[in-house]
């Protein structure tokens, strides 16, 4: 199957870059099909509609890049900050997108305030992590890299409408 994936996120990468820098408009719609097929693909993979898959890919336009998600691990006394993910109620590091203007130590500062309420400082990059090449689950239909950062604690308490930090 991992192959099939990575074949639908070329196709659909392919299609967005052709989608953005081709000027002819037969070329435009056989971008648009390729997009289509790699869709199809994406629904077949993960037995959700064409729909909902081409629904992730609205807002998407020029080249295709790797997204980013960041990581922070903040470890005082012994115990590691986790907080609870929405989804799937699993335990994890705080963190999520990073956003665009923003530096990725940036990010994580903010990611970590609200997900768990708590103010870190220092960001220091301790890993980067291709998300494609390790067993994380779901798989997602774009190519994602995970930046992980040890940051310190400095303040704050978990208000208790965020995600309960463990």
């Amino acid at each position: 199957m991992s192959k099939w994936l990575d074949w639908a996120k070329q196709l659909n990468a392919i299609s967005q870059a052709g989608k953005t820098y081709s000027k002819d408009k037969y070329d435009l719609e056989r971008f648009d099909q390729v997009a289509h097929i790699s869709h199809q693909m994406f629904a077949e993979l993960s037995d959700q509609p064409v729909e909902k898959i081409a629904s992730l890919f609205v807002d998407e336009v020029g080249y295709s890049t790797p997204k980013i998600d960041l990581r922070a691990g903040v470890i005082q006394n012994g115990k590691i900050l986790l907080v609870k993910e929405r989804e799937d109620g699993k335990w994890t590091l705080p963190g999520g997108w990073g956003d665009v203007c923003e530096t990725p130590t940036q990010g994580v500062i903010r990611e970590v305030l609200e997900e768990s309420g708590y103010i870190v400082d220092s960001p220091r990059l301790v890993s980067v992590k291709d998300r494609a090449v390790h067993p994380y689950a779901p798989p997602y239909p774009f190519h994602i890299y995970k930046m992980f950062f040890l940051c310190e604690l400095k303040g704050g308490e978990q208000p208790s409408t965020l995600r309960s930090p463990r």
